[in-house]
């Protein structure tokens, strides 16, 4: 069974920016070249998450690596020697 590769998506991506010279400036047209009705999904959100919802930055948050230990407190101090 044959699946999509990464090669195949890039050749795919080329052509129709090939196809859509300008829609390369314009993320809405590159969308619209892919079949994605970036107006559609907008309401959508909107719909869901409130007016101006994809206006608005989020701060990014940080994340933790995979495996990565975050140092211990101590919670009972230990008595002197």
């Amino acid at each position: 069974m044959a699946g999509v590769t990464a090669q195949a998506v890039r050749d795919e991506l080329a052509g129709l920016v090939e196809q859509h010279p300008r829609a390369a400036d314009d993320d809405a047209a590159v969308l619209a070249a892919l079949g994605i009705d970036m107006a559609r999904i907008r309401a959508a959100v909107e719909a869901n998450f409130g007016p101006g919802a994809l206006d608005r930055p989020i701060a990014a948050q940080p994340v933790q690596a995979i495996g990565q230990v975050r140092p211990r407190r101590r919670i009972v101090e230990e008595p002197e020697r």
